[in-house]
C-alpha cells in the first residue's frame, strides 16, 4: 500500500500530472487492484480447500 501511494505521488509530481486525475486511469487502476486481490483470494481459498479435503480424505480412508 505504501508503494502504491509513493508511486502515485511520484507520477503526480514528476511524470504526467493530468493523466492521474482522469477517470479512465483511476478506473483502470482500481479495477487492476481489484482483479489482483480477487485472483490472490481465489488462489488462497483453493489452497486451503485442498488442504481441508486432504485432511478429510485421510480420516475417511483411515
Amino acid at each position: 500500500m505504501t508503494f502504491n501511494v509513493l508511486f502515485l505521488y511520484s507520477l503526480n509530481h514528476f511524470l504526467f500530472p493530468k493523466v492521474i486525475y482522469s477517470n479512465y486511469f483511476l478506473k483502470e487502476y482500481f479495477l487492476g487492484i481489484l482483479l489482483v486481490v480477487i485472483v490472490f483470494e481465489m488462489i488462497s481459498f483453493l489452497i486451503v480447500l485442498s488442504l481441508y479435503l486432504n485432511i478429510i480424505r485421510y480420516f475417511i480412508v483411515k
